[in-house]
């Protein structure tokens, strides 16, 4: 199941707020550009991938050329870790 557009404009929009509390965030986020995680959360039916960029960060319903990084496990855990 793909996640819903709505879904990752939400999480783009609310993480990119969150990285700009942090000049040196952004910062951070230019030296990983084109760099992507994707988190796949099977209990709930979705996934998500994060591309870095030099502006922040985007969110997709999956990684567009692959991801760097895997993280698959349910939300809890991921949330706990």
């Amino acid at each position: 199941m793909s996640t819903p557009a709505i879904l990752c404009a939400a999480a783009e929009i609310a993480l990119n707020r969150y990285l700009r509390l942090e000049a040196s965030v952004i910062e951070e986020c230019a030296k990983l550009d084109g760099r992507c995680m994707e988190f796949t959360l099977p209990s709930a039916g979705f996934g998500l991938a994060v591309e870095f960029m030099p502006s922040g960060v985007r969110v997709l319903p999956h990684a567009p050329h692959g991801a760097d990084v895997q993280i698959t496990g349910a939300p809890t855990a991921l949330i706990a870790a």
